[in-house]
């Protein structure tokens, strides 16, 4: 008998913040532009779920006044194949977001509402580093290097200047 011409899938996505799992995402909207720093939208639900019987309220009223700018953010792809040709698709847990919260928001139309946490690629802190220290200033790489690429006069103890 012939397999099934489809792959019944279910995705579930996963995100770690500052340590606390967010099971509730409901979407995940992410660029990986040439040339660019990576960033990703989270779309986290809000208010209870009903389904289950007991009314478990989301992750986000818990963690919405914790998350701060630069917590750091794990995002999880669950691929499960069910049914058709399930060897076709592979299965499995896949990190595909490493980064940090770069802001949050909220999106409201006349019937939804949803937190939106604003992400970005762990590549940004390549933009806030230095060649020797993250705490210096700025120049303070030319600065330690001048020495090493002019000459400088010193003053010997007769007084006289020598390179």
């Amino acid at each position: 008998m012939a397999k099934p011409p489809y792959v019944y899938t279910k995705f579930k996505i996963t995100a770690e913040i500052a340590g606390t799992v967010f099971d509730d995402i409901v979407a995940i909207s992410a660029t990986f532009g040439l040339n660019s720093i990576p960033t990703a939208s989270l779309t986290v639900a809000v208010g209870h779920e009903a389904r289950s019987g007991r009314t478990k309220q989301a992750t986000i009223h818990k963690m919405r006044k914790n998350i701060k700018p630069r917590d750091k953010v794990k995002v999880w792809l669950d691929i499960s194949s069910e049914a058709g040709q399930t060897d076709k698709m592979e299965d499995g847990t896949f990190l595909i977001f490493e980064g940090m919260v770069a802001g949050i928001g909220y999106q409201r139309s006349h019937n939804s509402a949803n937190y939106v946490i604003q992400l970005v690629h762990w590549l940004d802190d390549l933009n806030n580093s230095s060649a020797l220290n993250g705490k210096w200033f700025q120049s303070a790489p030319f600065l330690m290097a001048t020495n090493a690429a002019f000459f400088a006069l010193q003053t010997s103890e007769i007084g006289r200047a020598h390179v």
